[in-house]
């Protein structure tokens, strides 16, 4: 992807930290999780990342980011740690799917207290694994386009957009508005999470089981043996989602699939067939606990799921 014109290049340098704060730790190494840690780190946080040592060995370099939607292009390096500390400012839960049940262990369970979890992922039960997520838990989703290519991470062409799960207090601004505020990217409130949750989901879902290795999503949309099917696999998640007593639309899941950047890939070329195979878990869970529970029929969604399966057995 290539850059006519770039606005600010910004060198390999951390701003200056707000000493005042406690760190910021983000759990995770991928996309969400280094572009999230850059736009705190520019405004002044002290941003640490916990992972694995193997995510953090990726993260031992400088990172370019290029953020196509607003044409600038800066180079970041993270503090990173194996664990959260003691008193963090707050904790934000941005890991790979594939890679979150490991980073679950990193959370620090009652200690959290009430320290503020931001938390990108579906972390399936809360009821079974809510003393993990501390008195103050926040589901949180992204709607945008990112790639991490070695240490090159994209944001395509499209304003990214962070929807929280809450109730925003109209009388102060707590911690959690004020960070995400300083992201300066478009924030919204809700506290309709199963809303939230369904359109989060039904397009990452239908990216990822309609997509092969490092296809872009303009190639599946102009594929014309895929419009019948995408068309019937959008009607029966919309089912599932008002089954759910979700409020969303067939008409609105198509038009967030279809509103993203035709550069947008599901499928890395680099995801290991063991993390293609969690990815592909996970959707099932979803769809098949509420086809069983509401009664729905998932027809087309089940099929796409089995070849997602049979194409990974035969490599």
């Amino acid at each position: 992807m290539f850059f006519k014109k770039i606005r600010n290049q910004v060198p390999a340098v951390q701003p200056q930290k707000n000493k005042q704060r406690a760190p910021l730790y983000i759990i995770g190494s991928g996309a969400l999780a280094c572009f999230l840690a850059a736009k705190f780190q520019d405004a002044g946080e002290n941003v640490v990342i916990v992972s694995s040592s193997a995510g953090l060995q990726r993260l031992k370099d400088n990172l370019t980011i290029k953020e196509e939607y607003n044409l600038q292009k800066k180079t970041c390096r993270f503090d990173t740690a194996s664990v959260v500390g003691k008193a963090p400012l707050a904790v934000i839960l941005a890991s790979d799917s594939h890679t979150l049940q490991a980073h679950l262990t990193f959370l620090p369970g009652k200690s959290l207290g009430e320290t503020p979890l931001i938390c990108f992922n579906d972390v399936g039960n809360k009821k079974i694994i809510r003393p993990l997520l501390g008195k103050n838990f926040y589901p949180a989703y992204f709607y945008g386009c990112l790639e991490l290519n070695g240490n090159t991470l994209t944001a395509f062409n499209l304003q990214p957009e962070i929807t929280v799960s809450k109730t925003p207090n109209e009388e102060q601004t707590d911690i959690v508005d004020e960070l995400l505020s300083e992201t300066g990217l478009s924030v919204s409130y809700s506290p309709d999470d199963k809303t939230n949750f369904w359109k989060h989901f039904s397009v990452n879902a239908l990216g990822f089981l309609f997509s092969a290795r490092g296809q872009n999503l303009s190639s599946i949309l102009k594929d014309k043996n895929n419009k019948e099917t995408i068309h019937a696999a959008v009607a029966e998640l919309s089912k599932l989602a008002l089954s759910d007593q979700s409020r969303i639309s067939a008409d609105e899941i198509s038009g967030r699939l279809y509103g993203l950047p035709g550069g947008c890939v599901f499928k890395s070329p680099s995801l290991t067939p063991s993390a293609e195979i969690s990815i592909l878990d996970a959707i099932f869970e979803t769809i098949s606990l509420n086809s069983r529970r509401h009664g729905c029929k998932t027809d087309t969604l089940n099929r796409l799921l089995k070849n997602g399966y049979q194409t990974l057995l035969k490599k």
